[in-house]
């Protein structure tokens, strides 16, 4: 049987820090071309529709660079390099902008990860709260919310 869930505008400042700051990045994938999941390990999980990248001090990766060529001699895999420059770093800030939804974590060594909320009609992101408290950034900078039935 199916659930119907009637999600609700929720304020940005449900979204709490605690949830990614003193938390390591568990693990990314690639779930499908252009959508991209980033878990922590306080069981906050992110899946992501939007441009994201990787900076430190310059853009080292972003989602756009999966499987492009570059002249390497294969395609660059970015689940692997993201892995290897974020996963098992512990979250040190966590900001989301309230005009935009962009989500912006900086990891110890101040590397950062920016997810850039780029339409105004699709959504950018999901993330789920340790609580199972879901969150949605709607098009245009509007987030929603509801709970999951477990």
């Amino acid at each position: 049987m199916s659930s119907v869930f009637f999600p609700v505008e929720a304020e940005t400042s449900a979204v709490k820090a605690d949830w990614f700051v003193g938390h390591q990045l568990s693990s990314i994938a690639c779930l499908q071309q252009h959508v991209w999941q980033f878990a922590f390990s306080s069981s906050a999980m992110i899946t992501v529709g939007c441009l994201w990248r990787i900076v430190s001090p310059r853009i080292l990766l972003t989602n756009e660079d999966h499987q492009q060529k570059f002249g390497l001699p294969a395609p660059l895999d970015a689940v692997a390099c993201a892995s290897e420059l974020l996963v098992g770093r512990s979250a040190t800030e966590f900001n989301l902008r309230g005009d935009t939804l962009d989500l912006l974590f900086t990891f110890s060594g101040g590397t950062r990860l920016e997810v850039l909320a780029t339409s105004s009609g699709y959504e950018a992101w999901q993330m789920v709260s340790p609580g199972r408290q879901h969150f949605i950034a709607v098009g245009g900078g509007r987030l929603d919310t509801y709970y999951a039935e477990t």
